[in-house]
C-alpha cells in the first residue's frame, strides 16, 4: 500500500502542533502587569491642592535703543551685552514690570517665591529678541529651582 503525500503533511502538522502544545505547557505564561505605586508621603493631596502656585509670565523683548554710557564695542560680557539689547516684561497678578537688569529680575523672582508657596515661570521670548536673554532667564530659573515652561508665539504687535 502506498501512502499519499497528503497524509504525510497531516502527520507533520500533528507533530508541529504537539511540539507547540508542549512548549506552551512548559513555558511560564504569567501577566506581570502589576505596578507598585509609591507609598504615602508627608504631604497629602489636600495639602498639595492648597498650595498657592503663581504663574509669572516673562516676555523677553528686543529693544533697538542702547543704554547711554555703555559702549558695546568695549563690553566683553555676553550677559551684559544681552542686557543692552533686551529687557524682561514681567506679568504678575495683573501688574506689569519692565526689568532690564538680570540681578533685579532675580530679586523680583526671589521675592515672588517668598510671597507664594511656589512659582511657575512662563518664558516667552519675542521673535526678534536676543537668545542670550532667554538663556540668562533659564539660568536664573535653574539656579533657584523655579518651575519653568516655554511659550512661543509670533503674534506680537
Amino acid at each position: 500500500m502506498k501512502k499519499s503525500g497528503g497524509s504525510l503533511i497531516i502527520r507533520l502538522i500533528d507533530v508541529v502542533l504537539l511540539l507547540l502544545l508542549g512548549f506552551l505547557l512548559i513555558s511560564d505564561i504569567v501577566h506581570k502587569s502589576q505596578i507598585k505605586l509609591p507609598g504615602p508621603t508627608g504631604t497629602s493631596r489636600k495639602q498639595v491642592q492648597e498650595q498657592k502656585i503663581q504663574n509669572i509670565h516673562i516676555n523677553i523683548v528686543d529693544e533697538d535703543t542702547t543704554i547711554a554710557g555703555i559702549d558695546p564695542e568695549k563690553e566683553y560680557s555676553l550677559i551684559r551685552l544681552a542686557q543692552l539689547h533686551c529687557y524682561y516684561l514681567v506679568q504678575e497678578d495683573d501688574k506689569i514690570y519692565h526689568i532690564r537688569d538680570l540681578e533685579k529680575l532675580e530679586k523680583h523672582l526671589i521675592l515672588a517665591q517668598a510671597a507664594y508657596d511656589s512659582i511657575s515661570v512662563i518664558i516667552d521670548p519675542r521673535p526678534n529678541s536676543i537668545v542670550q536673554g532667554t538663556i540668562n532667564l533659564i539660568d536664573v530659573c535653574r539656579k533657584y529651582g523655579f518651575k519653568r515652561r516655554f511659550q512661543y508665539s509670533e503674534d506680537y504687535d
